[in-house]
């Protein structure tokens, strides 16, 4: 089923570690703060606030072997359970504003 959300826009700003995604993000907060455009900020993987974002950073850390060798399908898996995770609040944030 799709939703649609007639108030809110989901903004997604992705890229490599390093590429510069927290400079553009707070630059985004600050234009919505300085004009009164409430907003929302998300950030992945949830490293401390789901139990998929927690396993990621186990794997990140090597607890479960060599990122090398862990099949590809395994690894990618929480990072879209973890943003599964967050969909009721991310559809909460877009339906109030």
């Amino acid at each position: 089923m799709v939703q649609s959300f007639s108030k809110g826009k989901l903004i997604i700003i992705e890229g490599t570690d390093g590429a510069g995604k927290k400079t553009q993000i707070d630059l985004l907060s600050r234009y919505c703060d300085w004009n009164h455009v409430t907003h929302e900020m998300f950030d992945f993987p949830q490293y401390y606030k789901s139990f998929f974002g927690a396993w990621i950073g186990r794997y990140l850390r090597g607890e479960f072997g060599d990122v090398g060798d862990i099949p590809p399908y395994f690894a990618t898996f929480p990072y879209a359970a973890d943003r599964w995770q967050a969909k009721a609040e991310i559809e909460r944030a877009l339906s109030t504003r």
